[in-house]
């Protein structure tokens, strides 16, 4: 197959080391988000599969991705991450 040609390609610098920081209070973005997905979860799960996680009192980074793990597997159950196997590989992640 031939090499694809792009008509540009952009240059996207390193995240520093230190960037990545999920005690970090959430953004105004990351608020708006969790407000979607409520939305979403309380209009498609029936009551009894909701989580029933207040969004207000979610304050890091770390608690907001915990809440969209979990409605998000309950969302899409096809796409929940799998536990990992006995040799402690996720599934597929064997070689051949």
């Amino acid at each position: 197959m031939p090499e694809r040609q792009y008509a540009m390609v952009v240059a996207v610098p390193k995240t520093q080391k230190g960037a990545f920081n999920p005690d970090r209070r959430i953004s105004s973005l990351i608020q708006a988000q969790l407000r979607h997905i409520r939305e979403a979860e309380k209009q498609s799960l029936p009551a009894d599969q909701q989580t029933n996680i207040d969004i207000s009192k979610l304050e890091t980074e770390r608690q907001a991705s915990d809440y969209l793990q979990k409605v998000m597997a309950r969302l899409h159950p096809q796409g929940a991450r799998k536990p990992a196997d006995a040799a402690g590989e996720p599934d597929g992640a064997k070689e051949e």
